[in-house]
């Protein structure tokens, strides 16, 4: 008879007494949350045949600092990122603190996990809270599932976790498990297409030289590889820093393999490409830019009249959020607010766009999305809609768990191209199969593994707009070391790309000249500008910050500009504004509203027309109108000159001021100042702490 651990041992009770103590007088990292995930995670393997009390410990250690790693968006974690949580364990110090021992005891507890067959008299409750089932071979299985914490991929994760995850990976198995192969007669024409699109010359796709070489052309171009691999497979994920031209790739991928299917299946449905993106002025970004260079690289093509009117067509003149396009699939949100349930049963009770499922989506910003998100959407994603994901893997990881798209970059980047897979994309490009392999090889891993199928990677590494300083400071913020930091410092001759050290004395000078520099939105705002010209205006400069709290935070900056605005204002129209809304007020959008196709994230204006009438309006390009809420429909929003950086992400600005507070220190990582920099197009002060950078650079 299989004997279990039924009881605590009172040394165990001590050492939770003493945690929760801890926490609540405030002296820990720890949450609450995360105390209770362990206890009860702690409480339940006690009933599993042949865990041992030490191997009920481990367990609440790894439900700890799951639960805590899950607060700073991560998932699940591997042998190492265990070991970055070492100083919040409580039972298990000893295994921690060496990797080899921590190995060990692991591999031992995931064995007994895995042979603990969790049937009902094994004293587990199949329907407790907390439970999740999923089923396949690609995750855990359901009776795993029924424990809080499970072994899966070479990490440890919390079970609700693993669940989402292992619908993802699913998902993404069955399109890596689709053999690439060209269409039988395509590949000729195709690859004219590309020829044309691209604009290599017409020796390039013959001149390849006796040992692969390529006389025509000097560098290898990532994002003509882009464009071969979406003719070949439904799924191609597209990574590169800002200004690698991932819009441009996405425009040239999207028009030939939207040709490719027309061409293929001319009496199918009608084509139709979809824009999406975690935030709706990003995805307003990206369909704006698509359809602008479409229509010019169409042009190029000279196809015929039915065929071109047919990819005009198919081109969308509007983005959605990812939030809406599941929502238009009929997906229930959480999110939804009762206002949306109670006014709008289409959202509730069905999808409300009955079109075929798209040829193609186009997915920007993906390093946002988190893993309930991704989940949610490869759900809703048809199985014969190519899909494209774009994205930034060096910026911030999500708000909420799971940073996805990164972890696939990371993933693929260890894998190599199969020599079969390389001569098909060779076909379509101007390039032998060993120039191709060795652009796929470049930027990939140390480690790189062999893989007989497509790898869905494609790294852009050629910067055509973000260069100069700016770029220069990104990549230390990046990649570098403090000395390199201190180095740039000192030879700032360039005007338009300045460090600022924040120290207490300077503070209130520095913030003054931070809050000064929206004067100019100030004149704009005193003429009462239209709504595009305050767009405009307001898109040249934007104050970014690590921390919504404090002197230095998003809501006292926005205070002091706010205030400036009013006091201009005031004077300029003779009149009292203090607690009031008024004309040109900017406002970020701080919750989501389906029914009214605005979500967290959006920023909008406040607009005053003539009869003193107030409305919210949101900007969405000159070719569509704007979007107009009367005042009273919108509760959840804050103003909008300052954001968090987390906020910015998603959006670009001529201007950029980054103002990391000395305080907060643990939202401060490289990833979020690499981000804040990342945002300006043209000009950034950094204004920051010279011992946090310090402390940050070298940890």
């Amino acid at each position: 008879m299989n004997k279990t651990v039924s009881s605590r041992p009172a040394s165990v009770d001590f050492k939770l007494g003493r945690l929760k103590q801890l926490v609540a007088n405030g002296e820990s990292l720890l949450r609450w949350i995360d105390v209770y995930a362990a206890e009860n995670a702690y409480t339940r393997v006690l009933h599993v045949p042949r865990v041992t009390q030490d191997q009920a410990a481990l367990v609440f250690d790894l439900a700890l600092v799951l639960s805590f790693a899950s607060s700073r968006g991560e998932a699940g974690l591997d042998l190492e990122g265990l070991q970055r949580y070492r100083s919040l364990v409580v039972f298990s110090w000893t295994s921690f603190d060496d990797q080899t021992e921590l190995a060990k005891v692991l591999k031992t507890l995931a064995e007994t996990l895995d042979d603990a067959q969790l049937t009902d008299d094994s004293g587990s409750d199949s329907d407790s809270e907390g439970d999740s089932h999923s089923d396949g071979d690609s995750g855990c299985d359901s009776r795993k599932l029924r424990l809080d914490i499970v072994f899966a991929e070479g990490r440890w994760w919390l079970a609700r976790h693993a669940s989402l995850q292992n619908t993802v990976e699913k998902w993404i198995k069955t399109r890596l498990d689709r053999r690439a192969v060209t269409i039988s007669g395509m590949s000729d024409q195709m690859t004219h297409y590309v020829q044309r699109l691209f604009e290599f010359d017409g020796n390039d796709l013959t001149a390849k030289g006796k040992e692969g070489k390529n006389p025509q052309r000097e560098a290898f171009d990532h994002q003509a590889l882009a464009a071969a691999h979406a003719l070949l497979s439904d799924l191609v994920l597209v990574s590169g820093g800002p200004g690698t031209g991932k819009t441009t790739t996405a425009a040239k991928l999207m028009i030939l393999r939207l040709l490719q299917e027309q061409i293929t299946q001319p009496d199918n449905q009608p084509l139709r490409a979809v824009c999406l993106a975690p935030t709706g002025k990003a995805a307003q970004r990206l369909a704006t830019s698509l359809r602008a260079q479409s229509l010019s690289l169409i042009d190029r093509l000279s196809l015929a009249p039915d065929l071109e009117q047919a990819l005009i067509t198919a081109i969308p003149d509007e983005g959605m959020t990812i939030h809406r396009y599941l929502i238009e699939c009929g997906k229930p949100m959480d999110e939804l607010s009762s206002f949306v349930r109670v006014s709008d049963n289409q959202l509730v009770f069905g999808a409300v766009n009955n079109e075929a499922p798209p040829t193609l989506v186009v997915i920007d910003e993906s390093s946002m999305i988190d893993l309930a998100l991704m989940e949610r959407l490869v759900a809703a994603l048809d199985d014969k809609t190519c899909v494209v994901f774009m994205g930034d893997p060096f910026q911030l990881p999500p708000v909420e768990v799971g940073q996805v798209f990164s972890d696939w970059v990371a993933r693929f980047r260890g894998l190599h191209t199969g020599e079969e897979q390389q001569q098909l994309l060779a076909t379509y490009l101007p390039y032998s199969q060993q120039q191709v392999a060795e652009a796929i090889a470049y930027g990939t891993s140390a480690n790189v593994q062999p893989y007989i199928g497509l790898n869905p990677l494609v790294q852009l590494h050629k910067s055509y707009r973000f260069e100069g300083v700016l770029a220069e400071l990104a990549l230390i913020v990046r990649d570098g070391a403090m000395p390199q930091l201190e180095a740039f410092c000192l030879n700032q001759a360039e005007q338009d790309v300045q460090v600022h050290w924040l120290e207490d004395q300077e503070q209130e000078l520095y913030l003054a000249n931070i809050v000064q520099a929206y004067a100019f939105y100030g004149e704009a705002v005193a003429r009462k500008a239209s709504l595009a010209e305050l767009q405009e205006v307001f898109d040249r400069y934007q104050i970014l910050c690590s921390t919504r709290l404090g002197p230095l935070g998003t809501v006292a900056i926005n205070e002091r500009v706010n205030a400036q605005l009013e006091r201009h204002c005031s004077k300029q129209w003779n009149k009292d504004l203090s607690n009031r809304l008024f004309h040109g007020q900017a406002i970020l959008i701080e919750m989501n509203y389906p029914a009214l196709d605005i979500y967290n994230g959006d920023v909008g204006f406040v607009i005053e027309d003539e009869q003193g009438r107030i409305t919210f309006q949101f900007y969405r390009g000159g070719h569509l109108p704007p979007l107009v809420v009367p005042s009273h429909k919108l509760s959840g929003y804050s103003l909008a000159y300052a954001l968090t950086v987390h906020k910015s992400q998603g959006s670009e600005y001529r201007s950029v001021a980054v103002v990391v507070a000395p305080y907060a220190t643990e939202l401060v990582s490289r990833r979020l100042l690499y981000t804040g920099v990342t945002r300006s197009k043209e000009t950034l002060s950094l204004f920051a702490p010279r011992h946090m950078l310090s402390v940050l650079f070298e940890s």
